[in-house]
């Protein structure tokens, strides 16, 4: 439940040139709401949030958001991203998809999903502090 919006602004600020797509957690993005006023702001161009809506807190143990009111696509919208869509099935995701394809500044789509997970789902071997090597070791490879 890290700051990924943010990340995810700071490099589509320096990257202005390449689409960045940011996907976020409902309870993350609950957490960080500050966040959706600051990017819209901002307005980058090139910059897509997606917001996986399960309705909990699912990394630590599927503990719910207590939020289940809230739609992320208009609490966008009314924060001043330019374009949103809130899709509940893989036609509609296919159709935002495409469609969002020509728009500019910043877009959302939330994704509204059911908290059901793959029994043989795979977990990262990394430990956190290896992909924040990793990451930041991506990052610094970028801007050369």
């Amino acid at each position: 439940m890290g700051h990924a919006s943010m990340i995810a602004l700071g490099i589509a600020n320096k990257r202005p040139e390449q689409r960045v797509i940011c996907v976020d957690g409902d309870g993350a993005a609950l957490m960080h709401m500050g966040a959706f006023a600051f990017i819209a702001s901002q307005a980058p161009e090139n910059f897509v949030h997606i917001v996986i809506n399960n309705q909990s807190h699912e990394s630590v143990g599927a503990m719910p958001t207590g939020c289940q009111k809230v739609n992320f696509s208009e609490l966008a919208k009314t924060t001043g991203y330019a374009w949103t869509k809130r899709v509940s099935n893989a036609d509609e995701l296919n159709q935002a998809l495409g469609e969002m394809k020509e728009e500019k500044d910043p877009i959302l789509i939330e994704i509204l999903v059911s908290l059901d997970s793959k029994a043989d789902l795979g977990r990262p071997k990394e430990s956190a502090k290896q992909n924040g090597e990793s990451f930041v070791k991506y990052i610094l490879q970028m801007a050369d």
